[in-house]
């Protein structure tokens, strides 16, 4: 075996090496992004959940404010008033 079968052989089995390196290196950082994608969109479905969530409770606060502004000018508002009824909304947030 001489030095040219020698530098041949080393030059093949670093090729190797560095190939595999690459791959695997690759091939995590590909699965990495693919999980962060994963996460992010999972993040913004529950920031759209949450916002629904808000909209219908500003809506059952607007409702609550109409009613009340119907004694606004009454002199005994106290005692018509009444109990008022509040909506029945699940707002809770569910994956």
């Amino acid at each position: 075996m001489g030095t040219p079968e020698i530098i041949q052989l080393i030059c093949s089995a670093l090729t190797t090496l560095v190939a595999a390196f690459a791959g695997a290196w690759f091939a995590f950082h590909l699965q990495e992004d693919k999980e962060l994608l994963k996460e992010y969109k999972e993040r913004i479905s529950m920031i759209n959940k949450a916002l629904i969530a808000l909209a219908r409770q500003y809506q059952a606060l607007e409702n609550i404010k109409l009613e009340l502004e119907l004694f606004k000018d009454d002199d005994v508002r106290h005692i018509r008033i009444g109990r008022p009824e509040l909506p029945r909304i699940d707002l809770s947030i569910s994956k």
